[in-house]
């Protein structure tokens, strides 16, 4: 039996989740992480340590808005010592626990960009992929059978603009910039956008 090669974009919880159902499915499957570890928005960073700075990423208190009763994988429950909104560095131990339980790692490459995906030659008779990443430095080309994108909602900011904003005199700042609220103390914010 010839066993399909899937690539996956993402490390994050739905890159996790991409890995675990291949493997389940008897399925070879590589992930590609442009970090140097998994866990995608969860990943707390400054701004000035971002490798990405265009991508989305938590802010130091930041909490989960959905309880802890709805968010999770189904095969492994988060502590139940855990109260139930928690805070991004315990669902990023909670998604590097998963991966570790699981033994998930090892199909994801870390620090590999993907940048660009195109259909092969014979994609009519195969259905397979090209798939080029970037990791240190060096350009590298690999065939999937198929290929699960796993980036994220949040992996792009939209930052629209308003027409006068540049008269503005107060700080505008995208979202994915935002870290910690000392900043903001004694202030009037307007916060502008949805998800």
């Amino acid at each position: 039996m010839n066993v399909k090669r899937v690539g996956i974009v993402g490390a994050g919880p739905g890159g996790l989740a991409a890995i675990k159902a291949c493997l389940e499915e008897g399925l070879e499957p590589t992930a590609f992480e442009r970090e140097e570890e998994l866990g995608g928005v969860w990943v707390y960073r400054d701004v000035d340590k971002m490798r990405y700075p265009e991508t989305a990423a938590v802010y130091k208190c930041l909490k989960t808005n959905t309880s802890k009763a709805f968010f999770g994988f189904t095969d492994f429950p988060s502590p139940a010592e855990w109260p139930p909104f928690v805070s991004h560095d315990k669902v990023l131990k909670y998604l590097e626990n998963y991966a570790i339980h699981f033994g998930l790692s090892k199909y994801i490459r870390f620090q590999s960009e993907v940048v660009k995906l195109s259909p092969v030659d014979d994609y009519e008779t195969t259905g397979r992929w090209r798939l080029r990443y970037l990791s240190l430095g060096k350009e590298h080309e690999e065939i999937f059978d198929a290929v699960i994108i796993c980036s994220g909602f949040y992996s792009k900011p939209n930052f629209p603009q308003y027409p006068g904003l540049e008269l503005f005199k107060g700080d505008v700042i995208p979202g994915n910039t935002y870290r910690e609220n000392t900043k903001f103390a004694d202030k009037k914010v307007l916060v502008v956008g949805k998800y």
